[in-house]
């Protein structure tokens, strides 16, 4: 997966709560984004495929470092969540 697949990716998901946690989740770990109330604790609220794509956003978190996430996927996650 590249960064340029993970906004269609989490907009794929059927349920808006997933959609809005992964792309929480992403700014959380590739980005210097500090806003967040989530924790570990809240992954077991993500359904399978929110699971699914979780695993995939690690990957490729992983793969972007130590640089994170471009400041054009951050601020598209953050319109997601109502951040601008």
């Amino acid at each position: 997966m590249t960064e340029a697949e993970i906004i269609p990716l989490i907009n794929s998901l059927e349920h808006a709560p997933d959609r809005a946690m992964l792309a929480e989740l992403a700014l959380l770990l590739g980005s210097a984004y500090q806003c967040g109330e989530l924790g570990l604790a809240d992954l077991h609220r993500l359904s399978a495929p929110g699971r699914a794509v979780f695993n995939q956003l690690c990957e490729l978190i992983a793969s972007l470092q130590p640089h994170g996430l471009r400041a054009e996927t951050v601020n598209q996650l953050q319109a997601m969540l109502g951040c601008r």
